[in-house]
């Protein structure tokens, strides 16, 4: 096991360690900003404000992330929905610091330029944190780093493909290695990082090539819209070349 594989942590662990994460970079983030503006020789009076106003301000950034659900999902998932949630949630309290600095005058002599500077600065830090733990939890595949598993081909590079490979990543047992798919604009791209080597039929043609052959154990069918003519030919063709296969119309049969 790697020594940079997440923990498995109880709920009320992984409410602290987020909770003590976030405090530091909420704080990183309004000193960066106050130095950034200050040109890191930030004012007496500036200072008296991050002590006397912007703890408070952090603390209402914690309950804003505690509403937007941030410290109740596990440490190393994070996808697009979590990244929304955690802008709105930090972008609410940026504007009603706004809101707050034309009507309080303790606040009204703070730095408009900090207070955008801290939001900024305080999204890229969470966000940063968050995906850094998404990618040592893919990164290490539950088998530190190696590897391993068995190699899968994916039928269908559309969204469901690219849905099922995404998953697969974080698996230990399977490992996306090539697409295949019936789009040419799609050929000689990558989706999540693994190539898409042409149709289904250069599978024949790197069994036949020794020299170049794709490595290959199972086959999984992602192409819900497929005709069902196409998807008896791929079958076909893997029956005929001794492949395992499966066909997945959704996510839930890998479940």
């Amino acid at each position: 096991m790697s020594i940079l594989q997440p923990p498995n942590l109880s709920r009320g662990q992984r409410f602290a360690v987020l909770l003590v994460l976030y405090l530091a970079v909420l704080a990183a983030a309004t000193w960066v900003a106050y130095g950034l503006r200050f040109d890191f020789d930030v004012p007496s009076d500036h200072q008296r404000h991050i002590k006397e106003i912007w703890v408070w301000v952090w603390a209402v950034k914690l309950l804003a992330l505690a509403v937007a659900g941030q410290f109740y999902s596990l440490l190393s998932f994070f996808s697009l929905p979590d990244l929304k949630r955690l802008g709105l949630a930090l972008g609410v309290v940026t504007l009603g610091l706004f809101g707050q600095w034309y009507a309080v005058d303790s606040v009204g002599e703070m730095s408009r330029g900090v207070i955008v500077l801290d939001g900024i600065l305080s999204f890229l830090g969470l966000a940063a944190c968050r995906l850094g733990f998404r990618l040592v939890r893919q990164g290490t595949g539950g088998n530190g780093g190696r590897q391993v598993g068995t190699r899968v081909a994916i039928v269908g590079a559309g969204e469901v493909g690219a849905a099922l490979a995404r998953e697969l990543q974080t698996k230990a047992t399977l490992r996306p290695v090539v697409f295949f798919d019936d789009a040419q604009r799609k050929h000689g791209t990558q989706i999540h990082g693994v190539p898409v080597a042409g149709t289904v039929e250069n599978l024949r043609k790197s069994k036949s090539n020794e020299g170049n052959a794709l490595e290959v154990d199972e086959v999984i069918i992602a192409m819900p819209s497929a005709p069902g003519a196409r998807v008896r030919e791929v079958l076909a063709l893997l029956d005929e070349l001794g492949l395992c296969c499966r066909t997945v119309p959704s996510m839930s049969q890998l479940a």
